[in-house]
């Protein structure tokens, strides 16, 4: 019998199949109405917010959120690095570090947003940068690195809200003495569709602290 028609008897025309398939896609979409139209990610916001603890500190450090497809930083990437560029501006630390590879082959987010930065007026002697690193734990890792090498002792953290409690358990088990500095606003979160991105955010946040967690890395 030919491959494609056994395949299709077996699975595509199982009614078994079908029912779950049907079941599946039509929870997925009452579910996604229920989150585009309920406050549900606002309320789940709250398990990550971590309150910011603002003091002067030798670095600033920014983890990269990646890339498009076509090089440019994501605007989670920019609105990142915003962020720790105010920071520096207002005093809070003398150094910057930007950490993360694009993953991609080409040229690493760190070395985009270091270049961003000059443009935004921040002087390059200031701005350190973490390039080899694809993921939370191996940022921190590499950020760990740069600090012992540049003898500085501590640093405030700018990521997503989201994203904030998982960084602070890596840095915490690399003994790392990193303080947040990442507003939250997903709470305050009132379009549809963005709240709907932030759930699935959180979904992959809570999946990512399991994994970790198992790892060993927090």
């Amino acid at each position: 019998m030919d491959k494609v028609k056994f395949f299709s008897k077996k699975f595509i025309l199982n009614p078994r199949i079908k029912a779950i398939f049907h079941f599946f896609f039509i929870g997925y979409f009452f579910f996604s109405l229920l989150v585009l139209f309920s406050p549900i990610a606002n309320w789940l916001a709250i398990l990550f917010f971590v309150e910011p603890k603002l003091q002067k500190t030798d670095a600033i450090i920014v983890l990269s959120a990646s890339s498009y497809p076509d090089g440019t930083l994501t605007l989670f990437t920019l609105g990142r690095e915003i962020e720790g560029i105010s920071l520096y501006k207002e005093g809070w630390a003398k150094k910057i570090i930007f950490v993360g590879n694009s993953g991609d082959g080409k040229t690493p987010d760190a070395f985009k947003m270091k270049e961003l930065a000059i443009k935004l007026g921040v002087p390059e002697r200031d701005i350190l940068i973490g390039s080899n690193s694809f993921n939370t734990y191996y940022n921190l890792l590499e950020t760990q690195e740069i600090m012992k090498r540049e003898n500085l002792n501590n640093a405030l953290l700018v990521t997503s809200s989201t994203h904030t409690r998982r960084s602070l358990l890596v840095a915490k088990k690399l003994g790392l003495e990193i303080y947040p500095a990442s507003f939250s606003v997903d709470k305050y979160r009132q379009v549809s569709a963005d709240r709907l991105v932030l759930f699935w955010s959180e979904i992959r946040e809570i999946i990512a602290i399991v994994y970790y967690k198992f790892k060993g890395w927090i």
